[in-house]
Formats: structure tokens, sequence, C-alpha cells
């Protein structure tokens, strides 16, 4: 307890749970309320602001009380400064305007990756197709079924698709302390965030191995032997 508290003791009736003051993503702070006519600015060995704050409730829209409640202060001093007063989902909105800003930007970013991700799939695996008619031409006609192929194509390219996700976790691991500062109420290490975006890459990697595969099923062997 600081001295100037020490040197005015206080009889405490009650206990509130922590307020975040300034920001929801920092700390709370330790403060104590005290009675505003019992505030002696002369005891207190610090600068004090005489600004005073009041918090209205009410049932009806916070935004028509504004004006009834400028005019009720204005009657009892017309000098008084005034400020405009903000809702408490105002004040809120501001207080993570910036790391709103950050997830929104991330998000992006992220979705642009995915997209790329889906693109340079689909287009490796396309290539390999297409570098690849002459073996699958020949698988064919020696008696392979298009199940055969499919599933070939599919295995090897999911392969590939799943150890680049498991080498993508790690690295998300691994970026978990630089994310920190960018979230609030979740954990930077949720398991369900990270298998549902597991889940969500494996599809896409299916999707943009699938339609090649299928690509290569519809081959012909003898137009393929033949270019040979």
């Amino acid at each position: 307890m600081v001295d100037w508290l020490e040197e005015m003791p206080r009889e405490i009736v009650g206990i509130i749970a922590d307020v975040k003051k300034r920001r929801l993503d920092t700390g709370a702070i330790p403060e104590i309320y005290l009675p505003y006519p019992q505030v002696k600015v002369t005891s207190i060995p610090r600068p004090w602001r005489s600004n005073a704050f009041f918090i209205i409730r009410s049932a009806a829209n916070p935004s028509s009380l504004a004006a009834p409640a400028r005019n009720e202060i204005w009657s009892l001093d017309r000098d008084l400064a005034v400020s405009p007063g903000r809702t408490m989902s105002e004040i809120v909105s501001d207080s993570i305007a910036q790391i709103r800003f950050s997830m929104v930007l991330l998000q992006l970013f992220a979705g642009i990756a995915v997209i790329i991700a889906a693109v340079g799939i689909y287009g490796i695996m396309s290539h390999s197709v297409t570098q690849r008619m002459n073996e699958i031409g020949v698988r064919m006609a020696l008696g392979a079924q298009p199940t055969d192929v499919l599933k070939l194509i599919l295995r090897q390219g999911m392969t590939l698709s799943l150890l680049g996700i498991v080498i993508g976790l790690f690295g998300a691991f691994a970026a978990t302390r630089i994310l920190a500062g960018l979230v609030y109420g979740v954990s930077v290490s949720d398991f369900v965030t990270f298998i549902g975006s597991s889940l969500i890459l494996i599809l896409i990697a299916f999707l943009s191995c699938y339609y090649p595969a299928r690509r290569a099923t519809k081959l012909d062997p003898a137009i393929t032997l033949r270019r040979e």
C-alpha cells in the first residue's frame, strides 16, 4: 500500500472483480475507489486530475441520453466543460481497434496464402499428370484400372500435402510467441483452431489432387502409346 493511503486509513466496504481500464488485452492494475467528497487533493503527493466521469445505465438508447445529461450538468454550472459522451460499446471498440485491424490483415494474408497453396498444389499435380501421361498409359495398357490410377495419384499427392501440413504445424507452434500479443481471450496454442485449419487444408489438398487424378483416369492408352 502506498504512503498516502497509509496516512489516510479507509474502511473496505466491498471488493469487485478486476477491471480492464485501458485495453482489453492488458492486465488489470491495482486500484481503489474512493467516494468523491472524501478525496482530499492536498493529501495526495502526486498530480491529481479534477476530471469527473459519470456512467449512466439505462434501458433506453444510450445515444439519446447524451444531450439530457449534458443539459443537467450545465443546469448546475454553465461554465463546466463537458466532453461528448461515449457508449460502452464505442469505448470497447476503440480499445481493440488496433488489434482488430491487425487481425483483419492477418486473416486477409492467411486467406491469400490458402488460395496460393490450393493453386500451387493443383498446378503441381496437373503438371505431374501431364509429365506422366506415358507412364499412366503404359500402366493402363498393362491392366491398371482407372481406380488404380486415381488411387496412385491421390496417394502421392496427399503424401506430399500432408508432409507440408505437418511442417506448417511445427512452424505455427514456433510462431505462437509472436502471435501472443495479437489475440485476446484465446490461447495461441488452441488445438481446436490447429485441427480445424489442418482439416481445411487437407480438404483443399484433396480437391486439388483429385481433379488432375480424375483427368488421368480418362486417358486412352492407345492414343498415349501411339504418341510414344
